[in-house]
């Protein structure tokens, strides 16, 4: 299950809640892609390869809410 709020996106797992915030999409270096480029370098074949970061305005890493266990006791009765 997947739930978005802006550029936060929160998801949900068994163990687990991911929260992670996207690029901003005012951001004047990335212009809200989440990527800066770096640098750039010709190839054997003569194309140039750009080489790309993440941006400060992302954490592509997030966080991470682990969530106890559910017990096991009583899954036949629905209440």
């Amino acid at each position: 299950m997947t739930i978005r709020l802006g550029r936060w996106t929160a998801e949900l797992y068994q163990r687990a809640i991911y929260i992670t915030r996207g690029p901003n999409p005012d951001c004047r270096h990335c212009r809200g892609e989440g990527g800066i480029e770096v640098g750039h370098r010709m190839t054997d074949s003569g194309d140039i390869d750009y080489d790309t970061d993440v941006c400060g305005c992302w954490d592509p890493a997030g966080f991470r809410i682990p969530l106890w266990r559910r017990s096991r006791r009583n899954q036949a009765v629905p209440f």
